[in-house]
């Protein structure tokens, strides 16, 4: 369910980094990024700044997650079943 990968798994440089993500990301984004990828936690101040620079607001994926049953389509998009 991301769109944005931002490779961190290769390590590559916090700059590097920052600029995988920063390039791709776009209004409704979702970033993938790895717990235990080494350069992760130097890129992610930047990455942050980034975001929000360009206007993006950051949220948990629990509030983008509708409560109840749905289903997801063909375009990824979710929508909730009707009772």
């Amino acid at each position: 369910m991301s769109d944005v990968d931002s490779l961190d798994w290769k390590d590559p440089s916090p700059e590097q980094l920052t600029q995988n993500v920063l390039k791709k990301v776009t209004d409704g984004s979702i970033v993938l990024m790895h717990n235990g990828a080494k350069n992760t936690p130097a890129a992610l101040p930047s990455i942050i700044e980034g975001i929000q620079d360009k206007g993006y607001e950051i949220v948990l994926i629990k509030d983008l997650i509708p409560e109840g049953e749905y289903y997801t389509d063909v375009q990824g998009e979710l929508h909730l079943m009707e009772n």
